[in-house]
């Protein structure tokens, strides 16, 4: 049964990946038991289990009414997900990262150096083989590999104008108008959910963002569907966020009526402000900080976030994942998030898996593993005197902000884990012994983080 459900899965993805990254559960449903016969004596149950209790797909709740003796509404919509990514280093500067080294450029449908790029072409050279095969997906085609990163991997497309989709204004409340890097359209078209005849925003890519695409090496034939393309990733990442949590996306879709958003429910520090480039001053939905990082705690007379003295010190301290609290005279518990009685906070930047790599100041997540000596011992391939690790902090960081509460399967020599980012611990296949894990930033000095602005 394993062997047919690792069979039903791969079929799956290549069938989502030839039909512009998506289909409705009925139409699957039929293309499978059209392909792949006997595919088990209950074939609705044999693909329920291997569409719900697989990472490599999101589901989206269709409003059509259930069969008889299916779990799932014909119109239900499944998207293939991956944790796989590009490297985005510069060629001879990686060793092993586990990602992709191909040309980023290759990849979105147009390279203009062709066979004369630095960069590679080669999907079948024997890294990038070993790294396919590790994920499971060697039996994909160039163009359906390639389709599928392309929802997956927010380094390859532009961003939507978060700001552009807001306000009443020829370019909404997007103040570098002409000149904004982003993508000026409808969010809501992007979506399918716009039904706003008298709609403001674009609904077709007009030869400024035209320009965008071609820059990033968008092809005619990629462009034609890259309202679908946008309209996956945003349901895969959507997928990876709590209820309570809204996306990038739906923050940007508010009102433009709706006020600025209030100081205490802000998470994320601004990258631009750092840069001294945030134009938006109150109505940033980011926090205004010079730091990277921000440590905070609850005051409970008057419900406020105040900011906690000598927070590098605190952040120094966080980073290092031998500690369990802070020094000083504020001590901070890192594993209750507590200040004595007080609930304490921690802001930051978003995570650098998140964000292409020409974004400064984003936050470096370290994943480590706790040993049998009680040493903290970072995941990467090459780990000094033991056997190599299968898989390495980038590639657990990708996989958490793709879904906080799943879990990856991993090897180091001839064991295998299966990490629980929930629990955050390993659990050893072979011998059920349990190991703590834990997940710390990169530490930046103030002074760095100075000397990384003025570079």
């Amino acid at each position: 049964m394993a062997d047919m459900s690792v069979l039903v899965s791969d079929f799956i993805t290549r069938k989502l990946c030839q039909n512009e990254g998506c289909l409705d559960y009925g139409q699957l449903y039929q293309t499978i038991c059209d392909n792949i016969r006997p595919i088990s004596e209950d074939p609705q149950e044999m693909l329920f289990d291997v569409l719900t209790k697989n990472s490599r797909f999101v589901i989206v709740e269709g409003k059509e009414e259930t069969d008889a003796g299916c779990s799932m509404a014909p119109d239900s919509l499944v998207v293939p997900k991956t944790s796989l990514r590009l490297c985005q280093r510069l060629p001879g500067n990686c060793d092993n990262c586990g990602d992709l080294h191909l040309c980023r450029y290759f990849v979105c449908g147009f390279c203009r150096y062709r066979k004369k790029c630095k960069n590679c072409h080669d999907l079948n050279s024997d890294y990038n083989m070993a790294v396919l095969k590790r994920e499971g997906l060697q039996n994909l085609e160039q163009a359906e590999l390639f389709l599928l990163l392309l929802q997956n991997d927010s380094y390859l497309l532009p961003e939507v104008c978060m700001h552009y989709n807001r306000g009443a204004g020829q370019h909404g409340d997007c103040r570098f108008k002409g000149e904004c890097t982003n993508l000026h359209i409808c969010m809501e078209f992007l979506l399918g959910k716009c039904q706003s005849n008298g709609c403001r925003r674009a609904h077709k890519f007009d030869p400024k963002a035209t320009k965008i695409l071609s820059g990033r090496g968008i092809s005619p034939e990629n462009r034609s569907i890259l309202h679908r393309i946008y309209r996956n990733r945003y349901l895969i990442t959507s997928s990876m966020k709590t209820s309570e949590k809204p996306t990038t996306e739906q923050s940007c879709l508010r009102s433009k009526n709706t006020s600025t958003v209030k100081e205490a429910d802000k998470k994320t520090i601004c990258l631009f402000f750092i840069r001294n480039q945030c134009t938006y001053e109150e109505k940033c939905n980011n926090v205004h900080f010079h730091l990277p990082y921000k440590w905070q705690t609850l005051v409970h007379e008057d419900s406020t976030w105040t900011d906690l003295p000598n927070i590098e010190d605190i952040e120094k301290d966080y980073c290092n994942p031998e500690n369990d609290t802070s020094t000083g005279y504020f001590t901070v518990d890192f594993r209750t998030m507590m200040c004595g009685s007080a609930k304490v906070r921690r802001l930051s930047t978003v995570s650098s898996v998140t964000k292409p790599a020409g974004f400064i100041l984003t936050t470096e997540w370290l994943w480590y593993w706790k040993n049998d000596q009680g040493q903290w011992t970072q995941y990467q391939h090459e780990v000094s005197g033991k056997a190599p690790c299968s898989i390495t902090s980038k590639n657990l960081e990708v996989a958490f902000q793709d879904d906080a509460n799943s879990a990856v399967l991993l090897s180091k020599g001839d064991q295998r884990y299966v990490l629980s980012f929930k629990g955050m611990h390993e659990l050893s296949i072979e011998l059920q012994t349990k190991r703590e894990v834990r997940r710390r930033p990169r530490f930046l000095s103030a002074l760095e983080v100075k000397k990384i602005l003025e570079s």
